[in-house]
């Protein structure tokens, strides 16, 4: 409760002027902290659903700064069916309560405590950057500055075609861009991030571009949970009432539940009766879809900020937290949620530590092992014993060269993704803007929207700035790479392709093998291997069995025969293939032309080493 100070002097009423004296019944405004009869209250006040107190006239026609038309009906008791469904209520105004404001250690914390109560999440960002030409650099530079990275990104008004999304890339992501409008420069266009640890499919029957509505979406395979992600911007050019039946169609061809939507919807949710917010309300409201950002998320200087950015979820149950980034580079904030995920186990994260270490001296003690053990035994010299030797050799690999997976535990979580031009200076510049920004936000009011000029002008002044040396770092780093590549075409090329976004993505390779999706790397090569190698034996396996032997359909050509009764024929071709024995030159021969790096259970350059007792083993098994 407010504690109130007199003065020396009375207080006056702020409605009626008259003076306030001790008897009197008075009320606080919790807006402006402006005193009032409780008669003259009466009149003027009206409930502040967002602070839970009273408001004078003055501060409620200023419009409210948080949205939540759930709160007003929290223990209403004129209203007793509310009760029904309390609880829903309850839960969804809290997630419009808790929306807030996020800076770089704010958000830190957040996460921090996520990992604290072991969630496994899954989280999302959306922003309108305002044309990746002018500011999808800088927007990369910001979001930089955050010691997590999101596991989605999406942003809107990209003014960019599919086929230019390699020229927008980010370290540890693949990108998906949804065709822009043909014949409109700005105001168009969408797309997404999505880590490489995700494999996902893009969903073409709700991916959409029409002058009243644009939207894209992607479906996330490898979470216990498939997750339904989309991205969709609405064109304030376009017809509202068109854009809202497009919209509806999309809700009804998605799946009920496990679904995010993120966007520029343009309908500000903080209006007064509007009949546009009223409509959209009524329609995400009865497909079970409730917003998560309750604050303004577009704020433009001398106009009212307004909340027309947005995530829509139909899981309200699975929702960790959400919240509006400070930092921006266009007018809109970025907004973020996340929600309860786990991802599937997978040998990925294994496979790609070092499971074998083939030093000097392992292989030494290996070489000397496999001369006195292995070599020294009596193979049979057929495919049974080539296979008894191959096994007996895999065993002393994986005993002189495999390193203990618990020895790799100590490897750095830093995971900070930072285009290579992006600097630790940018870094600290974009946080010198994001504190100069506060600094003029809070000289804003009522009677003067603009606030401070000189602020202004210094946080713009900084901000402009900070994009010519973003531009220039990046134009610095790749005109030194190029002086280091002169002469070497091939890492010309490179770059000349880097530039270009032909850049190969790390993405984890999966396939099913035996109804089982493999995604081990060795599991893959043996896969392949085994099957390639027993192609021979299963066409033998069908040409023994005693079936005709189809000819062609000419009438010229002779009748179908039995393959026994073609076996048995004097004149068929007995000696077309010779295969000569097998000696110590030729497995050296195949041995030196290997390539190095090419998928093997033994390494190339171990093959290639002092390897003259096994190869004789070889030869004789051979």
């Amino acid at each position: 409760m407010s504690s109130i100070k007199f003065n020396p002097n009375r207080e006056s009423c702020s409605d009626c002027g008259s003076d306030i004296l001790c008897h009197h019944k008075i009320v606080l405004c919790a807006g402006c902290n402006d005193l009032y009869h409780a008669r003259c209250a009466e009149s003027s006040f009206m409930f502040d659903h967002a602070r839970l107190s009273w408001i004078c006239g003055t501060c409620s026609a200023a419009g409210p700064d948080r949205y939540n038309p759930f709160a007003s009906s929290l223990g209403d008791k004129h209203n007793p069916g509310v009760d029904e469904y309390s609880d829903d209520i309850v839960t969804m105004s809290n997630i419009l309560q808790n929306c807030d404001l996020y800076d770089k250690h704010k958000l830190k914390s957040l996460f921090k405590s996520i990992e604290r109560e072991q969630h496994s999440h899954l989280s999302i960002t959306f922003n309108n950057i305002d044309g990746n030409a002018s500011n999808f650099d800088a927007f990369v530079a910001d979001i930089s500055q955050y010691d997590n990275k999101f596991d989605i990104i999406s942003i809107a008004e990209t003014n960019v075609n599919e086929e230019h999304k390699q020229l927008f890339q980010m370290d540890g992501y693949v990108s998906e861009y949804n065709p822009k409008m043909a014949n409109k420069k700005k105001g168009t266009g969408v797309g997404m991030y999505i880590k490489e640890q995700y494999q996902f499919n893009k969903l073409e029957h709700v991916t959409k571009c029409s002058k009243n509505l644009e939207s894209l979406f992607i479906e996330i395979t490898n979470t216990n949970v498939p997750q339904i992600v989309g991205v969709v911007y609405r064109p304030p050019g376009g017809e509202t009432e068109l854009a809202l039946k497009e919209l509806e169609s999309l809700l009804e061809s998605l799946p009920q539940e496990n679904v995010s939507i993120t966007g520029d919807f343009n309908i500000d949710l903080l209006a007064g009766n509007d009949h546009n917010r009223s409509e959209f309300e009524q329609m995400i409201y009865s497909y079970n879809y409730v917003p998560l950002i309750s604050l303004a998320t577009h704020t433009k200087p001398g106009c009212q900020a307004s909340l027309i950015d947005n995530i829509l979820v139909n899981s309200t149950n699975s929702i960790i937290s959400s919240g509006i980034l400070k930092t921006k580079v266009s007018h809109h904030n970025p907004i973020f949620s996340v929600i309860k995920c786990q991802q599937k186990s997978s040998n990925n994260e294994i496979s790609s530590l070092p499971k074998y270490d083939y030093c000097d001296k392992n292989t030494e003690n290996f070489l000397h092992d496999l001369e006195t053990s292995v070599c020294q035994e009596q193979f049979c010299t057929n495919e049974s014993g080539f296979n008894n030797f191959v096994t007996k050799l895999n065993v002393k690999i994986d005993l002189h060269f495999q390193v203990e997976l618990s020895a790799n535990k100590s490897v750095s979580k830093r995971n900070r993704f930072i285009n290579p031009w992006i600097t630790g200076g940018i870094i600290a510049s974009v946080q010198t803007k994001a504190y100069l920004y506060e600094q003029w936000k809070k000289t804003c009011r009522k009677n003067t929207p603009l606030g401070d000029e000189k602020l202004y002008l210094v946080y713009k002044n900084h901000r402009e700035m900070l994009c010519k040396t973003i531009r220039k770092a990046k134009k610095m780093y790749y005109s030194k790479k190029f002086e280091l590549a002169s002469g070497n075409v091939k890492k010309t090329w490179s770059l000349i392709n880097e530039l270009r976004g032909k850049k190969k993505t790390d993405l984890k390779a999966s396939f099913i093998i035996d109804g089982k999706v493999v995604t081990e790397r060795r599991e893959i090569a043996n896969g392949f291997n085994l099957f390639f190698s027993s192609i021979a034996r299963k066409l033998n396996s069908k040409v023994q069995m005693s079936r005709p032997v189809t000819n062609t359909t000419d009438e010229y050509s002779s009748p179908d025969v039995k393959y026994t009764k073609y076996y048995k024929c004097k004149n068929r071709i007995i000696n077309s293939i010779y295969l000569g024995p097998c000696d110590e030159e030729e497995i050296v021969a195949i041995i030196r032309d290997l390539e190095n790096g090419k998928a093997s259970d033994i390494s190339i350059n171990l093959l290639k080493k002092d390897w003259k007792t096994a190869i004789t083993t070889l030869d004789k098994i051979l």
